[in-house]
């Protein structure tokens, strides 16, 4: 937050809650990401914004890894005595994710499984298989430390097959 805004923050602990993290209450930031697009208030009606749709597969897909970063995750299966990965991202707003949908099978020719879980009353993007997996971290990729902790675990894995 630093390097990035010039910001400085302060870690604290919710035990009660479970949550070690930060809170910022910066009009410029707020204002400065208000001006990329980024909507105030509910996400229940976000939609990838228009800069972001109108760009080169480059800026899309570090988008898409911003996006999957946040509300999405690697998943190893223990399947036949080895791990069967599967990339998920889930969402509220019905509008991105199904854009997301389309940008996944029509730009970087994913095959996936869409669908509203009725229990949670949200929509999942499900990308399965080896060779999907690794597309995945290819072309998207990821920042999240745990997912690239897994992905190094399910990498080595292979090794030992």
């Amino acid at each position: 937050m630093k390097k990035l805004y010039n910001l400085d923050v302060r870690l604290r602990e919710r035990k009660s809650a479970g949550v070690y993290g930060f809170q910022i209450g910066s009009k410029g930031l707020i204002l400065f990401k208000k001006s990329l697009g980024l909507p105030l208030g509910s996400k229940r009606n976000i939609e990838v914004p228009i800069i972001i749709l109108n760009s080169n597969k480059r800026i899309i897909a570090s988008f898409i890894k911003g996006f999957f970063d946040t509300d999405g995750g690697i998943y190893l299966e223990k399947k036949n005595s080895k791990l069967y990965p599967r990339i998920q991202v889930t969402n509220y707003s019905t509008k991105i994710m199904v854009q997301l949908k389309e940008i996944l099978e029509n730009i970087f020719m994913f095959n996936l499984c869409f669908y509203l879980d009725k229990n949670t009353n949200t929509y999942r993007i499900i990308i399965r298989g080896e060779e999907n997996f690794e597309k995945w971290m290819k072309v998207i990729g990821t920042n999240n430390p745990k997912n690239i902790f897994k992905y190094k675990m399910w990498k080595n894995s292979q090794k030992i097959l």
